[in-house]
């Protein structure tokens, strides 16, 4: 089965990023979001616990955006 990857934009109330050793290691990076709609047009297709997930961080004021591939099994 094959699901179809859509967009959908969750507004914030809150980032924290974290880098213990910028430039060094990006394994160890940590970014915490908290999401702040209650009410949701968006809508899940499939289970990224299986086909894996993008997530994109877009920071409001800025032109900074980064981009996690998420392998399959994160929960």
């Amino acid at each position: 089965m094959t699901y179809a990857a859509t967009d959908q934009t969750i507004l914030g109330k809150q980032v924290l990023v974290k880098d213990p050793k910028p430039g060094v290691d990006p394994t160890k990076r940590k970014v915490v979001g908290q999401g702040k709609e209650s009410n949701s047009p968006n809508t899940i297709v499939g289970d990224p616990t299986v086909t894996g997930a993008v997530v994109t961080i877009f920071l409001n004021g800025t032109a900074e955006s980064q981009l996690f591939n998420l392998g399959t099994g994160r929960r």
